[in-house]
């Protein structure tokens, strides 16, 4: 699972790693659920959404897909919504959660760093991230910290930082699969 603020490069990652690899696919952007136990997240709303460098990048041949590319908004003329009719989104309605990863602002130089986290500094990333806060109800906030709790302390968790160049995006994926092969042993 990978957790960022917007345009820090989730969906452009995530597409890239999922259209490479094939024992990567992409499940939702946006919005996930995750299950009470916090072992496993659901699928969520279908497709990704790319900025158009992204969708440049990479799908060169973006002219052999039409249809599945499509504008998001009036008010977002340069983000393309990539829908899940490209065959690397998941079939699968639910996924266990492997490990999660916070992206963090880009890195000036060098290719990638990773930041393993201690579990109360991985709870505390995840609160951070809880959206709606202020909508919800005392008993619900209760609830969704009991989900992270438990997330908590079931899977890795490490702040990530990866240059931004379309050109050592592969290099990043290889370094990332490497890590999460890393924390599997």
């Amino acid at each position: 699972m990978v957790i960022a603020l917007p345009g820090a490069g989730k969906s452009t990652l995530t597409t890239a790693m999922s259209k490479h690899r094939r024992d990567v696919s992409f499940i939702t952007d946006d919005i996930i659920c995750v299950s009470k136990e916090g072992t496993a997240i659901y699928r969520g709303i279908h497709g990704v959404n790319l900025n158009s460098d992204s969708l440049n990048q990479l799908f060169p041949d973006k002219e052999n897909h039409k249809g599945e590319f499509f504008k998001r908004s009036v008010d977002e003329p340069k983000t393309f919504c990539l829908g899940d009719t490209w065959g690397k989104v998941s079939a699968n309605n639910s996924f266990k959660i492997g490990g999660v990863f916070f992206l963090q602002h880009p890195l000036a130089t060098g290719l990638i760093h990773f930041e393993k986290l201690n579990k109360f500094d991985f709870l505390c990333e995840l609160i951070k991230n809880i959206k709606l806060k202020g909508l919800m109800t005392q008993s619900v906030m209760l609830q969704e910290m009991n989900i992270l709790d438990k997330i908590s302390k079931s899977v890795f968790a490490t702040k990530i930082q990866i240059i931004h160049d379309y050109t050592k995006l592969k290099s990043v994926e290889d370094a990332i699969v490497g890590f999460i092969d890393e924390q599997q042993l």
